[in-house]
């Protein structure tokens, strides 16, 4: 009896048309790596500005390969803005990111440099 009390509960609870929100943060891995000849460039500073998020702002600095990970980016689109490239290159005020919430979305980075 209680089982079958316990079983009308939860149906009565249960709504089929209500889905679970999506998720409201991804993260994003990127690498920076100049444009001829094509190589990583390690040790940029890297801030990631979300415009869905105005308050949101996270920095990290690329690994030897030219590579980043920043984790918990508000899903939606943002600016990533490049510091303490190499010399020779040219500045590079920012590029545009899109993070899908509970994805890991990736970015190339492509700076300009003189040979």
């Amino acid at each position: 009896m209680r089982a079958l009390i316990l079983l009308g509960l939860l149906a009565a609870c249960s709504d089929p048309t209500k889905t679970a929100p999506a998720p409201t943060i991804g993260a994003i891995a990127g690498t920076v790596v100049t444009q001829s000849p094509v190589q990583p460039v390690p040790g940029v500073a890297i801030t990631l500005r979300s415009s869905a998020q105005a308050s949101y702002i996270a920095t990290t600095t690329t690994d030897s390969t030219g590579s980043f990970f920043v984790n918990d980016v508000p899903a939606g689109i943002g600016q990533i803005q490049l510091r303490h490239l190499p010399t020779g290159c040219d500045s590079v005020l920012g590029a545009p990111f899109a993070v899908n919430g509970g994805m890991i979305d990736s970015t190339t980075v492509t700076i300009p440099c003189g040979a």
